[in-house]
């Protein structure tokens, strides 16, 4: 292999790379699209967990504080939404 097929190659991996960037970008969109409506899916069903392929998934409430005083901000909350269970790790919760 010659350096000018070496640098070829190292092109076409670089293009690679940004093809791979832009499709991660986009099913990252999909995934928070999904947990969200699955966790209004889940406020609107009142089910509060749910067990489907050895994950359990829970909403949890989440109260945000803000330094600016009460009288001038409505309390907000956010529901969290983790998988929990025998193939839960660190690196797989998220959060709607």
């Amino acid at each position: 292999m010659t350096l000018l097929d070496m640098v070829r190659d190292y092109q076409s991996l670089l293009e690679r790379k940004e093809e791979l960037a832009d499709e991660v970008k986009a099913n990252n969109a999909l995934i928070e699209e999904a947990k969200a409506n699955i966790s209004q899916q889940m406020i609107d069903d009142d089910c509060p967990s749910i067990s489907v392929g050895g994950f359990k998934f829970t909403l949890t409430p989440k109260t945000i504080y803000n330094k600016k005083s009460e009288r001038s901000w409505p309390a907000r909350a956010s529901i969290s939404l983790r998988p929990s269970g025998k193939r839960a790790s660190a690196t797989s919760s998220w959060r709607a």
